[in-house]
């Protein structure tokens, strides 16, 4: 069993998401007869981030809870807070994508209770992903600058950034808009992180009115996308 999920993580952590799940799944068949939560929990989990990843929010969401679920079981109640953080994220990161306000709500829900926990790096990377639900809501725009603000800058990353530009936009401080996004691109080292960026930042683009190099940050950012899902397609010839 552990053979298969280790083989599952090396596989994720090399890009070749296909090929994990068949890992990841061979491994949770063996982990059931066992009755080896603890291990389900992290199978589960492992195969909701890749689904997260891959924008398959809903599918993400089904494994993330039955990992709740398994770790819960096993009273592993540090892995369950940490599942409930992938949890959130996938609210998050649909909501933001779709404008879904139930799931902008279910995301605060979860992250709420993570600001209690014992945790103080959970604690702080909760808080922030807080910031990025208060940023879909007019009236909060100046709480989530705030938080951002506020939090250590060692702990923030270039989605941190790039949401605190956003913020800073939609309430007209462009000046400060763009400090923050120039902090963004300097630490998206990657063309897929800077990607990610302007898949956000292009609506900073539009807010002061910049439609051709709002269009550039689109049209770059489905660019990365189109390669990503080729890669994913030739992987799932080559595993079927």
């Amino acid at each position: 069993m552990r053979s298969h999920y280790y083989q599952g993580i090396v596989r994720k952590n090399a890009g070749n998401y296909p090929a994990a799940i068949v890992s990841f799944e061979k491994a949770e068949q063996v982990a059931t007869s066992l009755q080896d939560w603890h291990y389900l929990g992290l199978i589960h989990r492992n195969m909701g981030n890749i689904f997260n990843t891959n924008n398959n929010y809903i599918e993400a969401r089904k494994h993330i809870k039955e990992a709740v679920s398994f770790f819960l079981d096993n009273r592993d109640s540090s892995y369950a807070e940490h599942a409930t953080y992938s949890l959130a994220i996938t609210y998050l990161n649909n909501g933001n994508g779709y404008l879904k306000n139930n799931d902008i709500d279910s995301c605060k829900y979860y992250l709420n209770i993570l600001t209690n926990s014992k945790n103080r790096n959970l604690r702080t990377y909760s808080t922030l992903r807080y910031a990025y639900a208060l940023i879909t809501e007019t009236d909060s725009l100046q709480r989530a600058i705030s938080i951002f603000s506020s939090s250590p800058k060692s702990l923030l990353t270039y989605r941190d950034y790039g949401y605190c530009a956003y913020a800073f936009a939609k309430i007209g401080q462009m000046d400060s808009a763009k400090k923050w996004t120039d902090m963004a691109y300097s630490y998206a080292h990657s063309r897929p992180q800077k990607a990610v960026l302007n898949s956000l930042l292009f609506r900073v683009d539009t807010l002061e009115g910049r439609y051709p190099e709002a269009l550039r940050k689109v049209s770059d950012a489905m660019a990365v996308q189109d390669s990503v899902t080729r890669v994913l397609l030739q992987q799932s010839l080559s595993v079927a």
